[in-house]
């Protein structure tokens, strides 16, 4: 605090107390605040109380104030979410920030993990908590001399297998509608009618026979001989497909600016790590192969897991059939298949 600063303010509180007021708690906090740091300069080892808590909620309510118009929306969010975490965690909304240290910190990042946060999420709060620590300091409200807790604090990456999750409709739809590149609006329909893997979105080739459209998929074999099969593309997946303006119709192929199925996978990874982490939800249990998921359970729950097998790709020796059905069963003709797609749940429209 500067002595221009500090002179001003001592000024306000003989006025305030001059005519009887009580000093606001921010001005009194800030000299009690300068004094402190006065008392550590002359010696460093000295301990005292701060008479003035420093309400935890009011204070970042102060900081977004400070900040304005400088922030984005998405980083107001996460602060805000990060102030809720941290006071449930304390089991108190009014809790006085100058007593926050390193041991309550890793406590708290300990109690993230075990919440199963993602590390960048936790990262996220911890940054957002020092952000307004360090503007605490600036205001003097805290004395220069204390470190900031938040900072410093080591945050594992803990690398744990996670099973993968069917694709909830409402997950599906949300991520459908938020994102903005038409490459991933695209390959999340794509993921969500045809049930495709990855690499066969990538490479599968758009087939038109009349009025027949479908998607052909692992010409060059896949994991089972099963793998090889026509898709009829479901009517919304198909408005989407030619409303993108990425379809070669001339060679029937999907013009995708990611240079292969891995960097398009790459990219569809850190869109839903950061939708799932706006709705604090772990992302995952959440991969493109849970659309896979998603749409076996619609076809073998609507119809029979040996059915839904020549959509899906799976070997029909693996579907529990009966031996009958297995040595029996012809397979489908497009037309079954395509009443089979359009019994999908829709993505909502996008506005």
């Amino acid at each position: 605090m500067s002595t221009e600063e500090y002179e001003r303010l001592i000024e306000v509180s003989e006025d305030t107390i001059g005519v009887g007021s009580k000093l606001p708690e921010t001005y009194a906090s800030r000299l009690d605040g300068h004094k402190n740091h006065l008392i550590l300069a002359q010696n460093p080892s000295a301990e005292f109380d701060h008479r003035y808590p420093l309400n935890i909620t009011a204070l970042h309510s102060s900081y977004l104030d400070y900040r304005g118009n400088d922030l984005s929306a998405k980083t107001v969010s996460r602060s805000m979410r990060a102030i809720k975490a941290f006071t449930t965690f304390v089991g108190d909304d009014d809790f006085d920030f100058t007593k926050v240290n390193k041991k309550l910190v890793f406590r708290f990042i300990q109690q993230l993990e075990t919440n199963k946060l993602s590390s960048v999420t936790i990262k996220g709060y911890v940054s957002a908590l020092g952000l307004v620590f360090d503007y605490s300091q600036r205001m003097g409200y805290v004395v220069d001399d204390k470190s900031n807790p938040f900072k410093g604090q080591q945050i594992r990456s803990i690398q744990t297998s996670t099973p993968r999750n069917t694709m909830p409709l409402n997950y599906a739809v949300a991520l459908f509608n938020e994102a903005t590149n038409k490459q991933l609006v695209l390959l999340i329909a794509i993921g969500h009618y045809t049930g495709v893997r990855l690499s066969e979105a990538y490479s599968g080739v758009i087939e038109i026979n009349g009025g027949q459209v479908s998607l052909r998929v692992a010409d060059d074999g896949g994991k089972t001989k099963a793998a090889t099969r026509q898709i009829p593309l479901h009517d919304h997946l198909w408005e989407i497909l030619q409303s993108s303006g990425m379809l070669d119709l001339e060679a029937g192929e999907i013009r995708w600016t990611a240079p292969n199925s891995d960097s398009l996978g790459k990219r569809f990874g850190h869109f839903k790590r950061r939708y799932f982490e706006s709705i604090d939800v772990d992302d995952k249990p959440y991969v493109f192969h849970s659309f896979r998921h998603a749409f076996s359970t619609y076809l073998v729950n609507s119809f029979s897991e040996l059915k839904a097998s020549e959509l899906t790709g799976h070997d029909r020796g693996s579907s529990s059939a009966t031996e009958l059905g297995r040595t029996y069963y012809k397979g489908l003709d497009w037309e079954e298949k395509k009443v089979m797609i359009q019994s999908l749940p829709l993505l909502n429209s996008r506005t």
